[in-house]
């Protein structure tokens, strides 16, 4: 359904015309990596440029809010002739999130995934070994590869996962996600808890129950033992 690379034009052309109804994003790390060396000039004389900037790229949630701002930059630092600016924002719809948001990526916006195997594989194989060598090595690194994710399935069905809020949301997430996906909920989950404040606390026959007041003044109720 996706596919992100580099902004390579002959993988681009060929992603086009072999796989047509792909969607082709371009990986946000490559494009911001060279920003520190693109527009140092404009780092080192605007002191306010790297947060309006960003705030541009990053920030634009939706694709008005996006050209509302690009403008505003091209009016403030006049940088209507940077061939290199320029040539991102005609590729704008790959690679800026106002454009990018509701295309499916499995939330990945980066190449690094690959590149990580590539990395792997990198302390198996070189291009210095033999064809017989590569093969004998290439399985030794996926034999590698099967034990570690079978060590990672083992912490995931045996051991478990630590809570914090000892709420019945966060006891549910650690019995269905995986060690990694849980941690990333817990965070998520952590970051909701400081909307709300505790306003009482009342007891009833099924146990203890607590009665929070959110910042808009919604009621919410969680009881326990769970």
């Amino acid at each position: 359904m996706t596919i992100i690379t580099d902004q390579d034009q002959a993988m681009a052309s060929a992603i086009a015309h072999v796989l047509p109804k792909s969607t082709h994003l371009l990986c946000s790390w490559h494009i911001s990596n060279k920003f520190p060396e693109k527009l140092s000039q404009y780092y080192s004389t605007f002191p306010d440029f790297k947060v309006d900037f960003n705030n541009c790229i990053y920030n634009s949630m939706i694709e008005d809010d996006f050209e509302a701002r690009w403008e505003t930059l091209l009016e403030k630092y006049d940088f209507q002739e940077h061939t290199w600016l320029q040539g991102l924002y005609e590729l704008k719809e790959k690679w800026i999130i106002a454009y990018t948001r509701n295309t499916f990526s499995a939330g990945q916006n980066t190449t690094s995934r690959s590149e990580g195997m590539n990395s792997f594989f990198d302390s198996y194989v070189s291009s210095a070994i033999g064809l017989k060598e590569f093969v004998e090595n290439a399985k030794k690194a996926l034999a590698r590869q099967f034990v570690r994710e079978k060590e990672e399935d083992y912490v995931t069905c045996t051991l478990k996962h630590p809570v914090k809020l000892y709420s019945a949301l966060e006891y549910d997430g650690a019995k269905i996600y995986t060690k990694e996906m849980f941690r990333k909920f817990q965070d998520e989950l952590v970051q909701a808890s400081l909307y709300y404040v505790m306003k009482d606390i009342k007891s009833c026959e099924e146990g203890e129950k607590k009665e929070w007041l959110n910042i808009w003044g919604y009621r919410v109720v969680t009881s326990w033992p769970y």
